[in-house]
Formats: C-alpha cells, structure tokens, sequence
C-alpha cells in the first residue's frame, strides 16, 4: 500500500488538534486570466477606477477564484 502525506506530515501521523495553513498571494494576471476562463468580467475584479468607489474601495479576487484553494 502506498504512503499517502498531506504536506509533509504523513496520513497516519496526522491527529486531532493539528493545525495547517497556507497561503497564496494573487496578481494582476491570475485575475485576468481567471476573467478570461470564467468569463466574469465584472469591473470590481478587473477596473482599479471603478473597484475604488465600490464598498471594497480596491479590486477584490473572483469569489470562486478563492473557493477554489479550498479544493
């Protein structure tokens, strides 16, 4: 049977109370390219003038860009 590992940590060896993280920075090209795939053009992920004056006051990442991580 093969050895399976989640990070670094091998499957059998993991238990309850362990933590892990992680984290991704995104660019201006994984949002475009991620626009370009999906079609979600919306100008609060795409249009720095616009995205200024919505409740975010910047660009934000596609929602289902982040979810995606998760998977």
């Amino acid at each position: 049977m093969a050895d399976f590992t989640i990070g670094s940590v091998p499957i059998n060896e993991i238990e309850v109370g362990m933590k892990a993280s992680y984290s991704q920075t995104i660019t201006d090209a994984d949002i475009k390219a991620f626009a370009g795939i999906s079609g979600d053009h919306n100008p609060v992920h795409v249009d720095s003038e616009y995205a200024s004056v919505s409740r975010f006051g910047k660009r934000i990442a596609h929602g289902l860009m982040s979810a995606g991580f998760f998977s």
